[in-house]
């Protein structure tokens, strides 16, 4: 259903996604990434968050409203980049990202180059 690995480096925080997912799959998911920030020493809010969902199927509308109520919360990434294939995921990516600060992608490399241009631009 989901993997979660992190760079404590970059402060960033991957998550993998596959397959139909549950409102408690969702619970889980976030109870991980949450423990996962802590063990790399982050501060809260600090950390950017890149989701693939590219392997991750339409979902029902509770599992979105369950994503978005998780990524609503004040412990929410700086920056969050979802990667997605389909017009249809894009669509509900879209939705859960309403008032996020975040953005869709079509690859990896274009939403790690968003994710980190601020730190870029300042290192300049």
């Amino acid at each position: 259903m989901f993997e979660i690995t992190t760079d404590p480096q970059r402060h960033l925080v991957r998550i993998k996604l596959s397959g139909m997912m549950s409102v408690e799959d969702v619970s889980e998911l976030y109870r991980q990434e949450h423990a996962a920030i802590r063990a790399m020493g982050c501060p809260v809010g600090q950390h950017l968050l890149l989701i693939d969902s590219t392997q991750n199927g339409l979902q029902t509308q509770s599992v979105i409203d369950a994503f978005k109520g998780q990524i609503s919360r004040p412990t929410r990434a700086r920056r969050i980049a979802v990667v997605t294939g389909q017009s249809l995921s894009r669509m509900q990516a879209r939705r859960l990202l309403t008032d996020q600060p975040g953005m869709i992608f079509a690859t990896e490399t274009e939403a790690e180059a968003w994710l980190f241009a601020e730190q870029i631009e300042r290192a300049a």
